[in-house]
């Protein structure tokens, strides 16, 4: 449901995919259309969920109606009775088959009426299902022995008004959370407006507002307060925001990667921008670097150029395959800087992969390096593919002994 709302809840201000800083918020109509058609799934659900667990309490106590019938007819001929044949007279067991037999009428009636005072009937279930434990656990424990087979008599009512509660709590838990939706969507719709009016600092200061007075989030509000703080450099509510997604196990989208991603590396912390662009493609999202605009390709580009330069060719390598094995086609030029960076970190063997598939990509000054790296401290075993690769771009044998001389 939140996964839906995001893609509904954000629209690219001029139609195309360029850059994540276009995305605008629907307008107030669709947003209040959007939370009315959540708030009557949700309230349909719960309709049904009440019902379900009503229909199953509603047979318990049917059961426990005609146990105490047959009781009355033929004493003591149910197994489940005849222990207590000895301990305790045969009105008693009617008494408590009809005592928890209401208990459970009490929590049917609560979970039905879905109301504010419905919870009183489902704490009178637990009331009456209480003193029905203790009655069949006193007499279980007179018996020679403990009968665990008929452990569902003392348990039964009272499972039954504990489970009117916590199904009671969950779906009003659930509605409530898409009650705070309106009043969180109405946050977002000024907080944006607020940013792209270049007005960052009181953006800043509503969504702080805003994460102060409330504890329900979802993943559009959390993406219009990681922007926000994203834009105006503030790490620690960057992280913060992270945290609370983590505890409210909201799973991150294209959009939050995105926003991350550029701002570790505008903040110049690439190890990190690294990791957010590894975890979104291990997560199956599309790297928006590979989207086909220009601002977007350069960004892929300068974080895959700036790990190299920081000492981390390896992650360098890795972003760069990310891009290659998607389903985007990237521009030539990736494959020349990758090959600048693992042959300056003399990590020949990778070299040798981004050579072997796009040497007909690659200007012949940088084929030339590599050349002369490999013949000087490549794998000597991987010689005659490196001929072979090199064969295939319009190099011959005599120019690559050449270097090697």
């Amino acid at each position: 449901m939140a996964t839906t709302a995001t893609r509904r809840w954000w629209r690219r201000h001029d139609g195309g995919d360029d850059d994540p800083d276009d995305l605008v918020p629907m307008d107030t109509q669709e947003q209040e259309e959007l939370v009315r058609s959540l708030e009557a799934k949700q309230a349909q659900q719960s309709r049904r969920w009440r019902r379900v667990f009503a229909g199953f309490l509603l047979g318990y106590a049917a059961f426990l109606v005609y146990s105490s019938f047959h009781h009355a007819w033929s004493p003591w001929e149910l197994w489940y009775h005849a222990y207590f044949m000895e301990d305790l007279p045969a009105p008693m067991v009617i008494i408590a088959d009809w005592i928890a037999a209401l208990a459970c009428l009490f929590a049917v009636k609560g979970l039905l009426q879905n109301s504010g005072p419905s919870k009183k009937w489902m704490w009178y279930s637990c009331y009456i299902g209480i003193l029905v434990a203790i009655f069949w656990t006193y007499y279980i424990l007179r018996l020679p022995r403990i009968r665990w087979d008929v452990a569902w008599l003392p348990l039964g009512p009272l499972m039954a008004g504990a489970l009117s509660l916590y199904v009671d709590h969950v779906l009003l838990e659930s509605m409530q959370n898409i009650s705070t939706l309106r009043n969180g969507y109405a946050f977002s719709i000024m907080i944006s407006a607020l940013h792209r009016g270049g007005h960052h600092e009181e953006s800043k200061q509503l969504a702080k507002e805003f994460e102060s007075e409330n504890a329900s989030y979802d993943l559009v509000m959390l993406n219009t307060s990681l922007r926000t703080y994203c834009n105006t450099n503030d790490m620690e509510s960057v992280m913060r925001m992270l945290k609370k997604m983590d505890e409210l196990n909201i799973s991150p989208d294209n959009i939050t990667f995105n926003t991350l991603i550029r701002y570790f590396f505008n903040s110049k912390v690439y190890h990190l921008a690294y990791k957010t662009a590894e975890d979104m493609h291990t997560k199956g999202h599309q790297l928006n670097e590979v989207f086909g605009s220009r601002k977007s390709f350069e960004l892929c580009s300068h974080v895959m150029v700036q790990l190299g330069k920081t000492g981390f060719p390896s992650e360098a390598f890795s972003v760069y395959n990310m891009l290659t094995y998607s389903k985007r086609t990237v521009h030539k030029s990736l494959h020349e800087k990758a090959l600048g960076i693992l042959v300056a970190a003399e990590l020949l063997k990778e070299a040798y992969i981004v050579v072997k598939d796009n040497a007909d990509l690659i200007s012949p000054s940088s084929l030339e390096k590599f050349a002369k790296s490999f013949m000087v401290l490549g794998n000597i075993n991987l010689i005659n593919d490196v001929m072979k690769a090199l064969n295939r771009s319009g190099w011959r044998i005599s120019q690559v002994m050449v270097l090697y001389l």
